[in-house]
Formats: C-alpha cells, sequence, structure tokens
C-alpha cells in the first residue's frame, strides 16, 4: 500500500507525536496513509476486535482515524458528514465510494483510552481513571439538553426488546441525569465508575437509536501497571466490567480495542462470540499500522535521506506482522527529525526513552536457567523456537521470593516460559522469523529473534542493568557471597561457595562477550570480569572505607586476578584478607582433572608470592590472616578449593 500525504506539495512539517488526523492536516503534518485499517475492520464479520501490536507503533492514531471516520455530527446526526469527507477525501478509504456511503460519519463514537494509567499504588491511580471517565461524561453533556428526544427514542423502541436491552435497569430522564451528575463529580468513589461505560453506551444508544462504535485504546496498560507494581488483583476488580462491557453487547456495532498483549483468561472476553483477536501473527491488518519498507523510502525521499536507508533497516526494521515486514513509525519520525536537524546525527535508540521498559525489567529479575540460555541465543543474533501463549493468565506471573541469605526461594513461583516468551513477543522484543503463511510447526509455536539493532542495544543495557548495583537481587547475592568469603576455609566451605557462584552463572547472561575475541583466547578473563561486577558496587559502599578491593594488583613477584581486605563491617574482629586466583577451561571432558587445576592455582599463589606481598602491604591491607582461593570456571560450572595462612606462618 501506498502512502498518501496530506498534501501534494513538499512543504510538509516533520511531526513527533502527532495523534490526531484532524490536527496533523491543520499543521501541515507529513501523514503516511493508514486509512486501510477502516476497509479491513468492515470487512471483517466481528463485532468485538482486538488488535494488539508493540507500543509506539501508531495504534493510538490509527484509532482516532476509525473516530473520524464513524463519529456523526452531533448537531447534525442525519445529515451529511462534510467535514468527514472532506478529512479523508485524499486518502486510500475515499476510494471506497460504497463503503463511505454507507458508514462515514454514521456512528456515535464512545472513545477512551488508558495510556495515561500509571502509578506504584492502586491509590495514585484514582483520579487518572475518574478523570477519563469525568471527561468522556462531559463529552456528551449535550444528550440533557435534549430530553424529549431521549424520551422519545426510549418509547419507540418495542417493549420486549427494551427488556431485554436495559437488562431490567429503571431507565429513565431521573436517572440518567444520576448517572450524569454522579460520573462528572470528582466526590464520586472509584469503584462507582466500573459499571460507568455500560452506563454511557445505553444512553447514547437512546439518544440516536444507532448504536455505538465503540474504541478503547491501551486496554491492557492498567493490568501491566498492576502486575508490575503490586496491586494486579485490585485494578482486575476495576477493569472486568469495564471492557467486559463488550461482551454481546446489543448497543454496540463494532468495538475495537488495542494494546500490547491478548489477556484473554481474565474473563473480559470469556463466552463472548463475537470477538476475534488480530495479533502480530495474523493476515488482516498487518500492514495498517506501522510503516512499511516502502512507506519508509518514501518518508526519507521527500525530506532528502534515502542514502540513510541502510542505516535504518539496520536499527529500526526487522518486525514481522502476518506477511508484511514493519518498521515503528516513533523511531524513523524521530530519527528523519534529528537527522534534519544535524546531518551528523547518528542512529540511536528512541524506543527506551519513550516510556519505561518494565515489563522486561519485571520477567528479567525472575529467570530459570533455561530461559537464560535461550535469551543467550537471541543475544547471538539467533532464531530460536519458543513457544507463545496467546491465551495469557497474567496473575499467575509472579515475582521470587527472597529468603534471608537473599538468594532466591527454590519453591517460588517462577515466571513460566510461555508467559515470558509470550511478553516479550507482543511487546516487540523478539519477532517471528516465518510469515504467517509459512508457519508449519505446531501452532503455538514461533521461531523467533531479536528484530534490530536498537532492540539488541535494549537487551544488552538490561541484561547488564540486572546484573549492577542497582538491581537489588543482585546486591543481595553479592552481600552473601561476600559474606562466604569471609569464614574460614574448609571443603564443606568451599562446596558452599561452589553453589553460590553456580547459582549466579545459571541465571547470568553473559552476552558471550567471552565467545569472541581476546576472551576467546584468554576465557578466564571473562569469568574475572564477571567477578568484579560482582563485588565493584559492594566494594564502593562508604560503609566499606576501610576495604581495599583490586584487579590484577602487583603482589609479591606477580598480579592477582582479585584481592581484597575483608571490611569491617563484615568481619570486625578479624583483619582478613583475601586472594583468589581463576582458571577457566573451555569445554567439559570427562577425564577432566579439575582437582589438579585447582590446586595449580594454588601453587601460582604461593610461588608468586602473593601472600607476602599482601602481608608486606601494610599501607592498604592491614591484614594478619588471609584466604586463599583457587575457582576453576567451565560454562556455568565452577569448582572451588581454598585454604588459609596465618602472619606466623610466613616467619
Amino acid at each position: 500500500m501506498k502512502s498518501m500525504m496530506v498534501a501534494n506539495n513538499r512543504d510538509l512539517n516533520l511531526g513527533v507525536g502527532y495523534i490526531d488526523l484532524q490536527q496533523m492536516q491543520k499543521d501541515r503534518i507529513y501523514y503516511v496513509d493508514q486509512t486501510k485499517i477502516i476497509e479491513d475492520l468492515l470487512n471483517q464479520n466481528v463485532v468485538v476486535s482486538l488488535i494488539t501490536r508493540p507500543r509506539r507503533f501508531g495504534k493510538t492514531l490509527s484509532m482516532n482515524i476509525l473516530k473520524h471516520f464513524f463519529a456523526l455530527d452531533p448537531t447534525n446526526p442525519i445529515g451529511t458528514p462534510t467535514k468527514t469527507k472532506n478529512l479523508f477525501k485524499n486518502f486510500y478509504i475515499s476510494k471506497n465510494k460504497k463503503l463511505c456511503k454507507e458508514h462515514m460519519g454514521k456512528y456515535p463514537v464512545i472513545s477512551l483510552s488508558f495510556s495515561r494509567i500509571e502509578g506504584e499504588h492502586f491509590n495514585d491511580l484514582d483520579e487518572l481513571m475518574k478523570s477519563i471517565f469525568i471527561e468522556l461524561y462531559r463529552q456528551y453533556s449535550y444528550i440533557l439538553l435534549d430530553q424529549d428526544r431521549l424520551i422519545r427514542n426510549y418509547m419507540s423502541i418495542d417493549a420486549t426488546k427494551m427488556q431485554e436491552c436495559t437488562e431490567d435497569r429503571n431507565f429513565s430522564i431521573e436517572q440518567v441525569k444520576e448517572d450524569f451528575r454522579r460520573f462528572t463529580n470528582k466526590s464520586t468513589e472509584i469503584d462507582d465508575y466500573r459499571n460507568a461505560l455500560r452506563i454511557l453506551i445505553e444512553a447514547v444508544y437512546f439518544y440516536y437509536l444507532k448504536p455505538v462504535v465503540l474504541l478503547i485504546d491501551e486496554y491492557d496498560v492498567p493490568l501491566l501497571k498492576g502486575l508490575t507494581y503490586g496491586y494486579y488483583d485490585q485494578i482486575l476488580r476495576f477493569m472486568k466490567p469495564v471492557i467486559g462491557v463488550v461482551k454481546d453487547n446489543p448497543y454496540i456495532y463494532k468495538s475495537v480495542l488495542t494494546g500490547c498483549l491478548r489477556i484473554a483468561q481474565e474473563s473480559f472476553f470469556t463466552g463472548a462470540n463475537n470477538f476475534h483477536h488480530y495479533g502480530v501473527d495474523q493476515i488482516p491488518f498487518s500492514d495498517d499500522i506501522g510503516f512499511s519498507k516502502e512507506q519508509t523510502l518514501e518518508l526519507l525521499k521527500y525530506y532528502q535521506l534515502e542514502d540513510n536507508l541502510d542505516e535504518v533497516i539496520d536499527w529500526y526494521d526487522g518486525y514481522l506482522f502476518g506477511n508484511t515486514s514493519m518498521v515503528c513509525p516513533w523511531n524513523i519520525i524521530q530519527y528523519c527529525k534529528d537527522k534534519l536537524d544535524d546531518p551528523k546525527t547518528k542512529a540511536t535508540s528512541y524506543w527506551i526513552n519513550s516510556s519505561e521498559n518494565s515489563i522486561l525489567n519485571t520477567v528479567l529479575n525472575n529467570l530459570s536457567p533455561s530461559i537464560v540460555d535461550v535469551l543467550q541465543s537471541l543475544v547471538d543474533q539467533q532464531a530460536v523456537l519458543v513457544t507463545i501463549n496467546d491465551h495469557l493468565v497474567l496473575n499467575k506471573i509472579k515475582n521470587y521470593a527472597l529468603n534471608p541469605e537473599g538468594f532466591t526461594v527454590k519453591d517460588s513461583p517462577l515466571y513460566s516460559e510461555q508467559a515470558f516468551w509470550t511478553i516479550l513477543y507482543h511487546s516487540g522484543y523478539i519477532t517471528s522469523v516465518q510469515k504467517a503463511t509459512e508457519l508449519n510447526i505446531k501452532k503455538d509455536q514461533r521461531l523467533v529473534k531479536i528484530p534490530n539493532r536498537e532492540i539488541l542495544e535494549i537487551f544488552k543495557d538490561q541484561i547488564i542493568d540486572r546484573f549492577s548495583n542497582n538491581n537489588p537481587i543482585h546486591k543481595q547475592n553479592a552481600f552473601h557471597i561476600l559474606e562466604l568469603f569471609a569464614q574460614e576455609p574448609s571443603p564443606e566451605h568451599s562446596f558452599r561457595v561452589e553453589e553460590c557462584l553456580q547459582n549466579l552463572l545459571q541465571n547470568f547472561i553473559s552476552i558471550r562477550d567471552g565467545a569472541k575475541g581476546e576472551f576467546k583466547s584468554h576465557p578466564e578473563w571473562y569469568y574475572h570480569a564477571f567477578l568484579n561486577g560482582l563485588f565493584s558496587g559492594i566494594f564502593s559502599l562508604p560503609q566499606y572505607s576501610d576495604h581495599f578491593y583490586a584487579s590484577n594488583k602487583e603482589l609479591g613477584n606477580g598480579y592477582a586476578d582479585i584481592s581484597f581486605k575483608i571490611p569491617y563491617a563484615i568481619n570486625p574482629n578479624e583483619r582478613i584478607g583475601v586472594i583468589i586466583e581463576l582458571k577457566a577451561v573451555d569445554e567439559p571432558r570427562l577425564d577432566q582433572n579439575y582437582n589438579l587445576i585447582l590446586d595449580q592455582a594454588l601453587e601460582q599463589i604461593s610461588k608468586k608470592q602473593y601472600v607476602e606481598g599482601m602481608m608486606n602491604n601494610r599501607a592498604l591491607y592491614r591484614v594478619n590472616i588471609i584466604y586463599q582461593y583457587a575457582i576453576v570456571f567451565c560454562k556455568k560450572n565452577c569448582f572451588v578449593k581454598a585454604k588459609k595462612i596465618n602472619k606466623d606462618q610466613l616467619q
């Protein structure tokens, strides 16, 4: 589908953040024609359509297009929709004259969005939720100014049908007045708004005697916020009757919902036979939301930026919707704007700054070892086979609980792998490799990849941050391991250190720097960096000002891999130093003698006189006891041997 612009002149502005088609025309903003969504919607024999796409793909603007096309003029509901015709006259949809004649400007439209919902506590949402419905009711306040029409229309409906429609509710002018008074009053309790949408649809229907077109944008945002911040059950109780209004509602002609995820088993759509989900795997609407490569190239040519096409494709292309390769509009527009402001601008990640990546943060906090390994392959830009569950039960996704030692409790509920991949898939972090018509694997399985360089960079940043000092789980693990290194060595103690390190290795995503370059020649460097990252945040804290931590510090006749003094805050009774010598084995072998390698590492500490170097450097270490640790790493396993040396033993 070729794009059509709001004018034929080459003086159109490049607009960022526009979500209203009418305003775009007024401000002469470049617009990629996506009005085909209207035709596709009407060609589907479906009353309730849920269209899910990743964020920042233009779902809100698409809903605005539907609103402008269907909405009748409240001041002239039976007249010709002149304003609407003028709005769409240069666009694709205007060519379908029969469809426009039958549907353009013919329905009352109720449109609401939950995109603004935000807050760490359910009470934070109170005013935001109220404002959505208060604004909605104020838009239709003109109904109360024409009460005679409302009564006349109500009385003209067949009594049997009327009883079925009103669901035994006492519909009257006084009741309508009371509803409008309640739902435009900020002092009304938030729970009262649970049925506000159903009541408004009913009132609008009786006023026009025409079925309503209902548009709900970002329907899943409140539930995702509730999941992230821990008030999921409360927000679910509120949202069920709000979204549930679409089920078998005789007042609705068409209802369109948009979001990132299909949350099907929350009883929103249970039993609804008039509902269909159009996800990223579906062919209908596949080229209606987002930019195709052709549309992207046309935009670049318009602003004489076509020489940057390869950079744009590398950074922002790669999404597959149905059978169509699509590009994120938000990124392209931002990129073009920055490029026009400064031609030297390079591609960067706009998506990560558009709103918080709370979904990825939440799921990354609790990964099973099997998920970690698959994620590693994705980061290596390989395609992997995963299971997608389009009937996601969101409230079964739980965070780990932490035990007093800081490690995740073994019987705590994990993210299910299906939930994990489903969230990443529909949120745009991964995309299908195969077109919808090429899928010949199990229905719930997809061969997926990271779509482009931008998302790859986000993955890496988020994964690294997961193991930074800012991550509370990682910090607690680091504290715990540091405390273990402060305990007197023994075979049992060495085994405990092994277990703790392996626990982290199983849940640590390497981004496989250790598989290439200099790391490949020196695999122990990778594990060295791993331990440095583990300890660096802890030793930078002010309460450990009496410590000394070093990596590759010159001691004795060599350079110790890691050396540090145990902080007074951990052990106030002893002045203990720790020296760690690391070794790594590329591949496990049945005949591998790890004990021999451990002994060789301890021998190196002795031969290079690291202990003497630490003992003699009293300006930095001031220690009387040294614990020597030899650690051998092999993939995600490790082996530990340690021994203690007192100052007296060196004299």
